[in-house]
């Protein structure tokens, strides 16, 4: 009885008829097929978990994006990728309040070119948006690119700065990604591991074989890294041996993607690696790159007669899916990129200094196609993607200096990464520096074939790597001032002894 009354009492009666009239409301919406209110108290507790353990949720998100799907809400006419966009939304507020606003203090991270080219590109972007040809699109990419950057590069910057954080971020998304793959393998076991099928085995996980293949290519280095540098990097002889099955299962995925712009990713990591063990500098990257960009322009004519003589065509057969890479007469989907990236290129002509504005290509692109260059899967409703290149689209949609500033943030990051890879005294931020940037090399060389940050899949993982990068250049120099300091005060000591 005096348990009854307790319960009862003005301390927790109030509680009691929330819940109660929770339940009764959250029936009656349920039984009229009405399903939001459910996810109140998982809001709730997320909201709670922000402010009191805030690594947790960028954990979480880091494990639940490999699971993320894409659902359409036909009454209201949009479409969101659940879990992870709504718990993106109901953090960005929390988190970067909290973390990103304490950055005012810290001016190594505020004054760091990678920042300050990351800004510089949200404030391009910004600008493009308000003289965008649609701007209700434009705010919406803005206003995702904004979500992405602040809560996995500017907040997560303070998190990685612990290394440890670091390994167990690349850990979360790494295994969840291990189990999506094992299912889309399994579910593809079934079709024999047909070509035909690549696309339609990935789903829900993901929207087709192109981010998949993707985001194998993004993960491997970590986990082929992981294992070969276990001790270098800090890691328990489990953690290398469990990496070395993530490693299979995964480069088996990759192989049955049928992704040949992923393949092609992985080779010029590795190509990155071996040039980069032999000695070259950025400068020496930097001159190849721009070489070869100069080559292309000169004997682009050229190299589009000898690659149409290429008959190869997408196959199961996987060296004759290789070198169909080379044929941009008969392979459909190469000969529509040929048409989405002239299109690009068209627009840029139109509009070269604001563009037509962020995320607008898919909407704007149909009057700049030429007859003469439609596939059978080309379309005039801008319901099949985008510009399939992470440079010609924000060419296309920000003018020049939008694909600019996307290109020096590229630049930046390898900069750093090789330069930590040369000069960091301590193995562990070498060696993780190493892995990151090889990581980021593949999206980079798979970016000229597609774009994907635009998705959860993609946006993650990248905003997140380059914030781990400022991370480590930071946590570099920190150590390096403090090297210096204690061998200054040694120094100064034994001088003293002498005297």
């Amino acid at each position: 009885m005096k348990e009854l009354k307790l319960i009862f009492s003005g301390k927790y009666l109030a509680g009691i008829i929330v819940v109660g009239v929770f339940g009764l409301l959250n029936m009656i919406l349920l039984f009229n097929r009405i399903y939001w209110i459910s996810f109140i108290p998982i809001g709730l507790i997320l909201i709670w978990l922000s402010i009191v353990q805030p690594k947790l949720i960028i954990l979480f998100l880091a494990f639940i994006t490999p699971f993320s799907f894409n659902y359409n809400f036909d009454d209201l006419g949009f479409s969101v990728n659940l879990p992870t966009e709504p718990v993106l939304i109901l953090l960005i507020l929390l988190l970067v309040v909290r973390y990103v606003l304490k950055s005012q203090n810290d001016h190594e991270m505020l004054l760091h070119p990678l920042t300050i080219a990351i800004l510089f590109n949200l404030f391009w972007i910004t600008i493009t948006s308000i003289s965008s040809s649609i701007p209700l699109v434009s705010f919406k990419f803005l206003l995702s690119r904004i979500i992405y950057t602040g809560i996995f590069f500017f907040m997560g910057y303070y998190f990685f700065r612990e290394y440890k954080f670091v390994k167990q971020f690349i850990w979360f998304f790494a295994l969840a990604l291990f189990v999506t793959v094992t299912v889309i393998l399994f579910n593809h076991s079934r079709f024999f591991f047909a070509q035909e099928w690549s696309n339609s085995v990935t789903y829900p996980f993901f929207k087709d074989h192109t981010i998949y293949g993707a985001i194998l290519a993004l993960i491997i280095p970590f986990m082929f890294g992981f294992f070969i540098k276990s001790k270098a990097l800090g890691l328990s002889d489990f953690e290398r041996i469990l990496a070395l099955i993530v490693s299979v299962v995964l480069i088996i995925g990759l192989i049955f993607s049928f992704t040949r712009a992923a393949w092609v990713s992985v080779l010029c990591a590795l190509i990155f690696l071996i040039l980069l063990l032999l000695g070259f500098k950025f400068k020496h990257f930097m001159l190849l790159a721009g070489i070869g960009v100069i080559l292309l322009f000169v004997f682009w004519t050229r190299i589009f007669m000898s690659f149409s003589n290429t008959q190869a065509v997408s196959s199961s057969d996987l060296k004759a899916h290789f070198e169909s890479i080379s044929n941009v007469s008969t392979d459909v989907s190469n000969t529509e990129r040929i048409n989405r990236w002239n299109s690009a290129i068209r627009m840029y002509k139109e509009k070269p200094f604001l563009g037509w504005g962020p995320g607008t290509y898919m909407f704007k692109y149909a009057p700049f196609q030429k007859y003469r260059e439609k596939t059978a899967i080309s379309t005039d409703f801008g319901t099949l993607g985008n510009a399939h290149s992470e440079y010609l689209g924000p060419l296309s949609e920000s003018g020049l200096i939008g694909m600019l500033s996307f290109i020096a943030i590229a630049l930046i990051f390898v900069y750093k990464g090789i330069y930590l890879f040369r000069h960091a005294s301590d193995k562990k931020i070498k060696w993780m520096a190493l892995l990151i940037l090889l990581s980021i090399i593949t999206y980079l060389a798979h970016g000229v074939m597609n774009n994907f940050l635009h998705t959860d899949k993609a946006s993650v993982p990248f905003w997140a790597f380059l914030g781990m990068m400022l991370a480590l250049d930071i946590n570099n120099k920190h150590q390096l001032k403090s090297d210096l300091n204690r061998n200054s005060n040694s120094n100064s000591n034994s001088n003293s002894n002498e005297d």
